[in-house]
């Protein structure tokens, strides 16, 4: 099978720049190589939870609509603008964007990018979603278990 190589970028949520303490949101995947295949894709996530314990007053409305801003950004053509949207993206962006709310602007910032190869970028873009982006556990817990048997394994390090 014929692997397509892509490049792609974690979008990362800063509500505050003093402390530059930030979190993944979103991946934004672009195909390095002539493709057929969707892309560039931007997803950014649909489950806050990691967002509101890091910044309870987080704009989640915002930053959802960032999806679609981004994904318009790669995807629309500029009059006479020859550059692939990867090149777009690292010429125009500066890989800083501030976006305002109420109590002032907030940063997200785009990566740099990696690099990587994919049989499906449509499937890269979940395992990457998956891998950087959304929360998850790290222990599954049986709700039959006895509490004895709930509790985590003891950390060896």
């Amino acid at each position: 099978m014929l692997q397509t190589q892509a490049k792609f970028y974690t979008i990362r949520y800063v509500p505050d720049l003093v402390r530059n303490e930030g979190i993944n949101i979103g991946i934004l995947l672009i195909s390095i190589a002539d493709s057929l295949e969707c892309c560039p894709r931007v997803q950014i996530t649909k489950n806050w939870n990691r967002v509101l314990r890091l910044d309870p007053d987080a704009d989640t409305d915002m930053l959802s609509r960032l999806e679609e801003s981004l994904q318009r950004y790669v995807d629309t053509p500029s009059p006479g603008d020859q550059r692939t949207p990867l090149e777009k993206l690292e010429d125009s962006l500066s890989n800083t964007l501030q976006l305002q709310r109420h109590t002032g602007s907030v940063n997200v910032s785009i990566t740099n990018g990696k690099v990587v190869l994919s049989d499906a970028l449509v499937d890269e873009l979940k395992q990457l979603m998956l891998l950087y982006v959304e929360e998850r556990s790290e222990i599954v817990f049986d709700a039959n278990a006895s509490t004895d048997e709930r509790r985590p394994p003891p950390r060896h390090e």
